[in-house]
């Protein structure tokens, strides 16, 4: 049974999260229809709780709310906010999507909140975890939905500012979602002097207080992609962050070639066109990514697909069965299924409680394990690399080609550009989310026959089945012009058939009959 919703008594101050307690929201209704359940996550600045929609079958949501110790500050709002602000240009699609926001008073405290969209399985980041490294055609059907999302921002001029594996969100039902906006800004927003993001993913120009646009944006993007197909970072074993920044702004990327033998020269050479020291010598934004990404892998065979490096074991699984199993074997499901009210809170941080102790006890990739930093950069990556340690691994430090060199050793290996459809454009093969399971032993790389698709089990704490889009304009319009004509030429018809029957000889004779009708 639900908790009742707790009575509004006044506090003299806000309460510190550590007085609160998980579940003091439990019950409380915000906005009229989503229902409160206990603490999943929280930051430094927010907390988020898990909820359901009474209006959409209890459909779950993630609501953030602004801690109320720091609410009184115009900053702090204008920060917690600006996350919503964005997300509400960009609509959903690729991208988080925001459902409310508004302010509510609980227990005499005025709480300013985010509802948002709700995503149940796990990070980018987690499922590296799990697999070590991506096939060529695991990381595309990542990163294409990334790409775009990312796209829809630079088009409006924001950037992201947090690109990483942790911010990457995979749904079972095999969607791909952007999310953690809270550090995105205008292009042309001056910097505050302060480096924020992680340090793994920090553009050479950020490092050095530079102004900064899509091009910062693009660099993660490419050490991201230098991860999912190498199994580690760029510069593998460095645990300081003042290092990770001296490498970051003064030394090029490695060659992912020497870290992944084997993977597409074209992928390879985008990944180093965007780890380019120089902003200007990198893609000018995300939509130049997108379409030489898709320009690249439009003609890859299957086994072209299905490369992965050498360096790390062939998973069990493919790959959304692997997301769907971290889901169902970790502290996510066990929350859903065992409380009142449960759920998931920051995207770096999609998996709680049981998923804590059961992820400890493994092996951490270096994207996986941060460390708090007093300069306030945002969380650091803490390497290990046993090879590197051994010296089986170079630390970086070679240069790659140059900015123009690169373009053009792009630029030759690409194959020509072919109509394709922006989903699923490589035809891969797509494993339909089916009730719990244990993993079966097969090649991941090699995908067996399935039967057809099976129905995702129906949970109420489950996400509900989204509707469709909504007609545009014009089929609406063109749908009530349709209507009309349909009902005068109706009335036209109805009014021959009235007249015909009227000077008819049978209707005369009837007239007479009944006295004259």
């Amino acid at each position: 049974m639900m908790n009742p919703p707790p009575s509004s008594t006044p506090s003299s101050s806000p309460a510190s999260s550590a007085t609160r307690g998980r579940d003091w929201l439990n019950g409380i209704i915000f906005d009229e229809h989503y229902l409160a359940g206990p603490l999943i996550a929280g930051g430094g600045m927010a907390e988020v709780y898990y909820a359901t929609d009474t209006w959409l079958n209890d459909s779950p949501v993630a609501i953030k709310i602004l801690k109320p110790e720091l609410a009184a500050s115009p900053e702090n709002q204008r920060k917690f906010y600006s996350e919503e602000s964005s997300l509400r240009q960009m609509g959903g699609g690729h991208v988080i999507g925001v459902l409310s926001s508004g302010e509510q008073t609980v227990r005499g405290q005025k709480l300013r909140y985010i509802v948002m969209e709700y995503v149940h399985g796990c990070t980018l980041g987690q499922l590296l975890r799990e697999r070590g490294a991506l096939s060529v055609g695991e990381a595309l059907q990542i990163l294409l939905p990334v790409v775009e999302g990312l796209s829809e921002a630079h088009a409006r001029r924001l950037v992201h500012s947090d690109i990483k594996p942790g911010n990457i969100l995979l749904d079972v039902t095999e969607t791909v979602k952007l999310a953690d906006f809270g550090l995105t800004r205008r292009d042309d927003q001056a910097l505050t002097g302060e480096i924020m993001g992680t340090p793994a993913y920090a553009a050479p120009e950020l490092v050095k207080g530079q102004q900064t646009g899509a091009p910062a944006d693009i660099f993660a993007l490419g050490v991201m992609m230098y991860l999912m197909f190498a199994g580690h970072l760029p510069f593998d074993g460095i645990a300081n962050s003042s290092e990770v920044h001296r490498y970051n702004a003064n030394v090029e990327i490695p060659p992912v070639a020497e870290a992944a033998p084997g993977l597409d020269p074209g992928l390879a050479g985008l990944i180093s066109w965007c780890t380019r020291q120089q902003p200007e010598d990198r893609p000018e934004n995300a939509l130049e990514v997108l379409t030489d990404l898709r320009d690249v892998t439009a003609h890859m065979s299957e086994e072209e697909l299905a490369w992965r490096t050498p360096l790390v074991e062939e998973p069990e699984v493919p790959l959304w069965e692997a997301v769907e199993h971290i889901a169902e074997t970790t502290g996510l499901a066990q929350m859903v299924h065992n409380s009142p009210i449960s759920g998931i809170g920051r995207a770096e941080d999609l998996l709680v409680g049981t998923n804590r102790r059961a992820q400890a006890a493994k092996p951490v990739l270096p994207m996986e394990e941060y460390v708090p930093l007093s300069i306030g950069i945002g969380p650091e990556t803490r390497p290990v690399n046993p090879a590197l340690a051994r010296g089986d691994i170079p630390l970086g430090g070679q240069r790659s080609l140059d900015g123009s060199s690169a373009r053009m050793h792009y630029g030759a290996l690409r194959p020509e550009l072919a109509q394709r459809s922006p989903n699923n454009v490589f035809g891969l093969p797509r494993t339909p989310p089916g009730p719990n399971r244990s993993p079966q032993r097969r090649p991941a790389s090699h995908p067996q026959a399935r039967p057809g698709p099976r129905p995702f089990p129906r949970n109420r704490r489950l996400p509900a089945e989204r509707l469709g889009p909504p007609p545009s304009p014009f089929t609406v319009v063109t749908g009530v012009v349709v209507l009309l004509v349909a009902l005068v030429l109706a009335g036209f018809v109805g009014w021959l058939l009235a007249q015909s029957v009227l000077q008819s000889t049978w209707w005369a004779n009837l007239s007479q009959m009944f006295g004259g009708l």
